[in-house]
């Protein structure tokens, strides 16, 4: 699973429009040429973007975003980042409404973003997503407790490996394997 990538292909792809993505694009290379800089000793680069904790704010902020797409990213880097402090705003922005499945897609990636970030303290917020009329929730929710290896929630994730959406299943297998889980997964022509 290469969740950057899959981010990257989102904001790519379904933005709404396409200034917006090429401006986050842009900023990143900037952070990231400017983390490189500093990697070999000269710190200026980044001290001009605001540092680390410039760059953990902007992040934070691509999840004000109008965008779906620019929100599903910020949410992704954020977990790829670990800034933990940030796990109580993805918590916040799962509870907002979702309208319509496509839009829900960012809640899957705060779902995952709490995951990478092993926010243990939100496991439950995650538990109750797997029984979420969403697919994009139940997808989430189940690959953010494999990564956080939340083992006593497996029992609660195995039973989706029957779900009826492909993405949810996939998630739910890959993730059981994952958390070492592998008694729990039931054979592919059994699904």
């Amino acid at each position: 699973m290469n969740l950057l990538q899959a981010a990257t292909w989102t904001l790519t792809h379904d933005y709404k429009d396409k200034e917006t993505p090429d401006l986050v694009l842009e900023k990143m290379v900037q952070y990231q040429g400017a983390m490189e800089s500093w990697s070999q000793g000269d710190r200026k680069p980044l001290e001009k973007l605001g540092g680390i904790a410039g760059y953990k704010e902007y992040l934070a902020n691509l999840l004000n975003s109008d965008d779906v797409s620019v929100r599903a990213f910020g949410a992704i880097m954020i977990g790829i980042a670990g800034d933990k402090r940030q796990a109580p705003l993805l918590v916040k922005k799962l509870e907002a409404p979702c309208d319509d499945e496509f839009g829900c897609y960012d809640r899957n990636r705060y779902a995952i973003a709490l995951g990478l970030l092993e926010a243990d303290d939100h496991k439950q917020v995650l538990v109750g997503m797997l029984d979420s009329d969403i697919a994009w929730d139940r997808s989430g929710a189940v690959t953010g407790l494999g990564l956080m290896e939340a083992e006593d929630a497996a029992d609660k994730i195995a039973p989706l490996q029957n779900d009826k959406d492909e993405g949810v299943r996939e998630a739910a297998v890959e993730m059981l394997r994952h958390m070492g889980r592998d008694d729990l997964i039931v054979p592919a022509n059994d699904r």
